[in-house]
């Protein structure tokens, strides 16, 4: 069974321990290639992107990086089961059949066609070209420029809509905010989606810097007020904003959803001490971990070069292990 041979669109369900799999096959009408997606929703992971696709006229491979596994099945029963392993550090059995009918969740509050809008699949990159940048643009429907905002997800890495659990809460915004003229800019993070970029020794200053590559992309589109480009963070998005706007002139306004309000340190210790509850921690253990996190603290707020700081770093932490029992 050759690539080309498969219908624009297949659903293939299996269950491993219960836990319900979708490997979702459907032909991009713009390239006209293959792509894929798994689901699985008693996790509440939906959309997981598969990263390599290969179908063969005996069997199919589809691997997500996002996940770090994938399956690997060849077809049986007339072609209408894959009989293979879930490969994700382990190997298990599993076996994927065939079925019509779509699974979906019902989310009443996700955009429904017919769109008063434009949307725009857009591609565009940082200075040096050292990372692409994937997003989608909505742009009310007129011929005047129209204000526009940049919607910034919350910690770790998501796609554009800030998928969770089923749930796009992004993709949401945006079309609200567009059938009411204003223009959304809403993009991949790092290593999601089509963004690159380093994820791993990423800051939050760097998630800024991507926030500004943005901004540039609005002001250099016919279509945008370049007195009007706002943004909009939610979470960890509500501290890169500001970070974002302190740096360029052209931020005319912050909207914080679930941001921060209070000084970072305030907030970790508020985290910890959460944590140490959870945890069970006696006093005195709880005064030696704040013991540690403090000095480690001091030290940041007071070192910012990082060459600087390690040799400086190595000899406090030895101080302080050989100061506990």
């Amino acid at each position: 069974m050759a690539a080309q041979d498969l219908p624009s669109k297949t659903v293939w369900e299996g269950k491993i321990e219960n836990i319900r799999i979708f490997l979702r096959i459907s032909k991009d009408s713009l390239t006209n290639q293959y792509v894929a997606v798994f689901d699985s929703p008693d996790q509440g992971a939906m959309g997981l992107k598969v990263s390599e696709l290969k179908v063969t006229n005996d069997s199919v491979t589809a691997f997500s990086a996002q996940i770090g596994g994938g399956f690997y099945g060849a077809f049986k029963s007339g072609r209408t089961e894959l009989v293979g392993e879930w490969k994700q550090g382990g190997a298990l059995p599993l076996v994927l059949k065939r079925v019509e009918k779509e699974f979906e969740i019902k989310r009443p509050q996700m955009p429904k066609a017919p769109f008063p809008y434009k949307e725009e699949k857009v591609i565009y990159y940082n200075t040096d070209k050292s990372i692409q940048y994937g997003a989608t643009l909505t742009l009310p429907d007129t011929n005047k420029q129209v204000p526009a905002v940049i919607l910034i997800t919350g910690s770790g890495q998501q796609d554009r809509d800030e998928t969770l659990f089923g749930h796009k809460p992004f993709w949401v915004i945006a079309d609200y905010l567009s059938r009411n003229g204003i223009a959304v800019l809403r993009v991949d993070d790092r290593g999601v989606g089509e963004t690159t970029g380093e994820v791993m020794n990423a800051t939050s200053l760097d998630f800024a810097g991507d926030v500004l590559v943005g901004m540039e992309y609005l002001k250099a589109h016919q279509g945008i007020d370049t007195k009007k480009i706002g943004l909009i963070g939610h979470s960890e998005g509500g501290i890169i904003g500001p970070m974002a706007a302190v740096q360029s002139k052209d931020v005319a306004f912050i909207v914080s959803l679930a941001g921060v309000g209070i000084k970072g340190r305030e907030l970790m210790a508020m985290q910890l001490k959460s944590n140490y509850e959870q945890l069970g921690l006696n006093t005195e253990e709880v005064s030696r971990f704040d013991s540690l996190l403090n000095m480690l603290f001091d030290l940041s707020a007071t070192y910012s070069d990082n060459e600087e700081f390690k040799p400086i770093f190595a000899k406090k932490m030895k101080e302080w292990l050989n100061s506990q029992p």
